[in-house]
């Protein structure tokens, strides 16, 4: 197990250099579920963890309720063909600090294209993802 202390040392460490504060988090409960939450003058990080699956999501400032989960903006970034690939939680945060001025752009509140094609992405993987699972209706 964990210390949400040692969880939130951690992510203040990785995100201050790009203008990050501590915005709230959740203590650990059922599953050890929790969130952690950094703002910036621009975007907003979540980090959080669901019966033991750990990882990342951004949304604008803007639009604050609109998170977008950080292995779909991977996929867009890097034009990647395999939709299917699930990213661990050491990925997502190297990806994050190495291309943060490519996702700040994406999220600047002129981009909601961008924000639609990664939707749009995000549904193609899911049908990828569980092709024959479910009946295809587009």
């Amino acid at each position: 197990m964990f210390s949400m202390a040692e969880k939130i040392g951690k992510y203040k460490k990785l995100l201050a250099p790009y203008g990050f504060k501590l915005k709230k988090y959740s203590e650990p409960k059922s599953f050890d579920n929790y969130y952690i939450i950094f703002s910036s003058k621009d975007l907003n990080v979540r980090v959080w963890q669901d019966r033991g699956f750990e990882t990342m999501s951004i949304s604008s400032v803007h639009k604050p309720e609109e998170w977008f989960d950080i292995g779909l903006i991977k996929l867009h970034l890097t034009k990647a063909r395999k939709l299917d690939k699930v990213y661990s939680i050491e990925d997502l945060e190297k990806f994050l600090v190495t291309n943060f001025s490519n996702i700040k752009e994406l999220f600047d509140k002129k981009r909601s294209e961008t924000k639609d094609v990664i939707k749009e992405l995000g549904k193609k993987r899911f049908r990828e993802m569980f092709k024959g699972h479910f009946a295809d209706k587009g």
